[in-house]
């Protein structure tokens, strides 16, 4: 008897492995998806371009979300069905290396909008799955009329370490900001004259010793746009500080900071994203920076400061995928990533709880986000613990008889 319970817990054990070992291959195969965008006037067409490059394709399903009230769906050059605010597409090919549609819309009104793919199902040639993120591409829709505003200013800009140099002036567009060589991050906090404008901010928060240039490019209603550049001096160490000058070199080791971080989740590479659009902010998330080794990284914390996320590119492919991260061990947790559309989902649950007082339903929101990103894989497991013990039972069953 107990022979035969070893037996068993060692059959669990491998079937366990291998269903995990499956699992990491079927989803080893990726596909590299691109969505265009562009500028448009309000009235006209605009034709957006999706592909799926990166395999030998089979078949593509994919839902391709927009907001209705920017954009109106025109045609598609591939099977499609749906509308008001997302439509489904089909791709099927014949061993072909990419596979790819073009969907027109008509631009409504003016101001920045984007076009978000989800991919349904994706199959190679061999009737293989292959997994992709969600890709997305802004479209600036401009107004040539005066009804529009033209207002692409700042009302604010504020940086978290140093001081602005001139002061701020909504029509001043260039800064310096000079800072100790012990800050190694400048966090930028910035507010639109207009409400309906938008921005974007560039550059990484993370500093290097001498200049560090950030851009914040604002876009007005009717799609004027105006930069302002922000160059952030970051002092050399003076032997003072302890530095080695002995050579003349100064401090070399700091000048050695990438420009890009790269890190490893399961056995994809990823990029840390350090460039964000205002409309894509996770709603109940502001930015900060976090330890990542010895430099500081951009990371966005919800509002009770329980959960740190951030923006991660797929090296191989460019996709777009929020991670959880955790600031103590430099983890990034790979089984708990977030496409585009599990934030929205964030983001509406989030909105929903708003209106309680105790901020509970907040709470339970959080929690729904982290079943969505979990519950496929302890699914996977519960299926085949039944299914090994099925088996069992009926080998017991025939060991009787």
């Amino acid at each position: 008897m107990k022979n035969t319970n070893k037996k068993t817990i060692l059959t669990l054990l491998i079937v366990i492995a291998m269903m995990v070992i499956s699992v990491s291959t079927a989803f080893a195969a990726s596909a590299a998806v691109s969505v265009s965008g562009g500028t448009v006037n309000k009235g006209n067409t605009i034709t957006v371009t999706v592909k799926y490059s990166g395999a030998t394709y089979g078949s593509v399903a994919a839902d391709i979300n927009y907001d209705k009230s920017y954009l109106q769906f025109q045609s598609c050059s591939t099977t499609s069905g749906g509308g008001n605010g997302k439509i489904t597409v089909s791709m099927v090919g014949a061993n072909e290396s990419s596979l790819s549609c073009t969907v027109k819309f008509k631009a409504l009104k003016a101001g920045s909008t984007s076009v978000r793919v989800d991919t349904v199902e994706a199959y190679n040639m061999d009737g293989e799955e292959l997994s992709a993120a969600s890709k997305s591409s802004s479209i600036t829709i401009k107004d040539p009329s005066t009804a529009a505003s033209s207002n692409a200013n700042l009302a604010s800009l504020k940086v978290s370490a140093g001081t602005l140099s001139p002061a701020f002036s909504a029509n001043t567009t260039s800064y310096k900001v000079n800072v100790a060589n012990s800050v190694t991050s400048c966090t930028l906090s910035v507010k639109t004259a207009d409400s309906k404008a938008t921005y974007k901010i560039s550059g990484s928060s993370s500093l290097a010793v001498g200049n560090n240039v950030r851009k914040v490019t604002v876009t007005a209603e009717n799609g004027a746009t105006k930069t302002y550049t922000i160059t952030i001096v970051r002092a050399a160490k003076s032997s003072s500080d302890g530095g080695n000058n002995s050579q003349g070199g100064g401090d070399k080791e700091e000048n050695k900071r990438p420009d890009q971080f790269e890190v490893k989740v399961g056995d994809k590479t990823y990029l840390i994203c350090e460039n964000y659009d205002s409309k894509d902010i996770p709603q109940g998330f502001t930015m900060t920076v976090a330890d990542f080794g010895e430099y500081e990284i951009p990371v966005f914390k919800d509002a009770e400061l329980k959960y740190t996320v951030a923006l991660l590119e797929d090296k191989a492919t460019g996709d777009d995928n929020w991670f959880f991260y955790n600031e103590e061990s430099d983890a990034f947790e790979q089984k708990t990533s977030l496409s585009a559309k599990e934030i929205i989902e964030y983001e509406e649950m989030i909105l929903k709880g708003t209106d309680s007082p105790s901020g509970d339903n907040k709470t339970d929101a959080t929690e729904k986000m982290l079943f969505i990103a979990l519950g496929g894989t302890l699914l996977l497991l519960f299926v085949a613990v039944l299914l090994l013990q099925f088996k069992i039972m009926k080998s017991r069953k025939r060991d009787l008889e």
